[in-house]
């Protein structure tokens, strides 16, 4: 299965977050900070962790090449 990534801003709580999604699972990241950059789990359902260690290198640098859309800084 495709993993789908995607990142979205919360206005109302002024923060950025990260849904990753693959198969059935999906995990909820939310960015505590961009620079140095800090990301936490917030929410997971099914069987990958948060916290394991390709899930979160692909967060990582999807956020990374985001935020650099984001800043034209391409």
């Amino acid at each position: 299965m495709k993993v789908k990534l995607k990142l979205f801003y919360a206005p109302t709580e002024e923060q950025y977050y990260i849904y990753y999604f693959k198969g059935y699972s999906f995990i909820l990241y939310k960015i505590e900070n961009i620079k140095p950059l800090n990301i936490m789990p917030v929410d997971y359902f099914g069987i990958p962790h948060p916290s394991d260690k390709v899930i979160t290198d692909a967060v990582e640098e999807f956020a990374i090449a985001e935020f650099k859309k984001i800043n034209n800084d391409f």
